[in-house]
């Protein structure tokens, strides 16, 4: 593989990686906006009910919504374990599924300070909540104004890649049918979203968690409860919406099929695919982006992911 293309994820000193990511994510988003196309913040007033790292406004970058019939919304949640967010997993998803009819908006969602990370993912509780609370809110509020905006407030789609994968799975542990009684409007809506997807961010738990059991010797009951507390799949309620879901075997497969027997379990349809070949945080796979590797057989992802979402009638 040629050294640009090999996987930094698993360099254990993220330093350059995250100046790298950063300054990437800062240049789509000011391109988006010589486009016309802003961020829109979840909220007006910085309310936030969750702590934010100070300066950053989580927001959706709204793309100008297809004319004619209406269309649901997916909501796409680049990775960067919670260091940064990826634009390969941002821009060039968003745009890929926009030109198959799709109506998109891509999350920028809390992430660690720039003081915080630089070794490697991390997962502070207090982003992972920031994060969780943005996904509720870009929900309801792409909801809340779904007749103003042209889209169908029945058809919410959300997903991500690796850490936006996990904010995919606290959104699904953590949704509900909105506060008839809150002052805010948008916060009266429901933020459960109406199918998901996840590439290679099928993860039990968030990063730094260890595992709850270990092999050999010697066993003890606490440490695997602990683990539990976390663990996404045994919070997974019963009126999941549908998911596809997706990886490569460079990640362990036991995640994505622990994920899709959670489905199974719930008699929730699901849609599974495990490929041979391309590391973590490829994104497309198409070899198109400087971040995205070349490997044609798991470039095929996006495309099934797509025709999937058509048959959900996004």
């Amino acid at each position: 593989m040629d050294e640009k293309k090999k996987p930094d994820y698993l360099d254990f000193d993220w330093t350059a990686l995250i100046a790298d990511r950063q300054k990437k994510w800062a240049g789509m988003l000011k391109e988006y906006e010589e486009r016309g196309i802003k961020k829109i913040p979840l909220w007006e007033n910085r309310d936030y009910p969750v702590p934010h790292v100070e300066g950053f406004v989580p927001g959706l970058v709204l793309y100008p919504p297809h004319k004619g019939k209406k269309r649901g919304i997916l909501i796409i949640c680049p990775g960067g374990g919670f260091a940064f967010k990826s634009s390969n997993e941002g821009k060039e998803i968003a745009e890929y599924f926009y030109e198959k009819g799709m109506n998109v908006a891509i999350l920028d969602y809390a992430v660690n300070g720039p003081e915080g990370g630089d070794a490697g993912p991390k997962s502070d509780p207090s982003t992972l909540r920031a994060a969780c609370e943005d996904a509720r809110r870009a929900i309801r509020l792409l909801r809340y104004h779904a007749e103003e905006w042209g889209i169908l407030p029945d058809k919410i789609g959300i997903g991500g890649f690796s850490a936006g994968g996990m904010v995919t799975s606290l959104l699904l542990t953590h949704y509900d049918n909105g506060d008839p009684k809150s002052t805010d409007p948008v916060e009266q809506v429901s933020c459960r979203p109406d199918a998901t997807f996840q590439m290679y961010g099928s993860f039990r738990n968030s990063p730094g968690v260890g595992a709850a059991a270990q092999g050999g010797l010697g066993f003890e009951f606490a440490p695997v409860q602990k683990a539990a507390e976390t663990d996404f799949i045994l919070h997974l309620p019963v009126d999941l919406p549908p998911m596809f879901m997706a990886q490569t075997d460079a990640d362990y497969p036991g995640n994505i099929l622990d994920m899709g027997r959670a489905y199974l379990d719930r008699g929730v349809p699901f849609e599974v695919h495990l490929f041979h070949g391309g590391p973590h945080g490829g994104g497309l796979y198409d070899g198109k982006h400087e971040d995205a590797p070349d490997f044609p057989h798991t470039a095929h992802w996006a495309k099934l992911a797509a025709e999937w979402f058509v048959m959900q009638d996004f």
